[in-house]
């Protein structure tokens, strides 16, 4: 398996789908697979930005590690096929303020 990374976004207001929902921010995980962390941080704001998001900050951002994450299917699965097809992923997104 390549290296996969978890970077940890919070979303504003100013999202395109947030306005079309109402939604007045919200939280997301891009999950990249990239060579380093700086470049899977650029990978993924970048992405977000393409799909029309409004990227408030870069909580944090840290190497997947298989093991440190039995409990969440979605991020096991989601890392997973990152590694096979080389392509962004985001977990479900969490959003406040309807």
């Amino acid at each position: 398996m390549g290296r996969v990374y978890l970077v940890f976004v919070e979303l504003g207001a100013g999202s395109e789908k947030f306005q079309d929902e109402g939604y007045a921010g919200g939280f997301v995980t891009a999950v990249v697979p990239a060579d380093n962390i700086r470049t899977a941080i650029d990978a993924g704001e970048n992405a977000l930005r393409e799909d029309g998001y409004e990227v408030v900050e870069i909580d944090k951002a840290l190497l997947f590690e298989r093991d440190e994450w039995g409990h969440d299917e979605e991020v096991i699965l989601a890392a997973t096929q990152s590694t096979e097809d080389n392509e962004i992923r985001y977990t479900p997104f969490t959003v406040w303020g309807h």
